[in-house]
């Protein structure tokens, strides 16, 4: 699986050696494992942002309307973007 996808589903034992960054418009969805029996994410609503930034260890994120998120590789259920067709304003 490489950095090209548009959908990762992450699982403790997957370690990505890549580095990739992403400009332009998107809307992520993504899951958070919060505790061992819940998991906080954006639902039906994504995040709308400009930058996704993938490293070893983390994922950020990047909109004009919340600067920016971690999400740790270890605490992701899931994780997907689309590209937006209109620009966050």
């Amino acid at each position: 699986m490489g950095c090209s996808n548009h959908t990762m589903p992450i699982s403790e034992s997957e370690n990505s050696k890549c580095s990739h960054i992403l400009k332009g418009s998107f809307e992520v969805y993504y899951n958070l494992q919060t505790s061992a029996s819940s998991t906080s994410g954006t639902g039906n609503q994504p995040s709308k942002v400009h930058t996704i930034t993938f490293h070893d260890s983390y994922i950020a994120i990047e909109g004009n309307s919340f600067g920016g998120m971690i999400l740790p590789i270890d605490k992701i259920v899931s994780f997907s973007w689309n590209e937006s067709i209109s620009d966050e304003k």
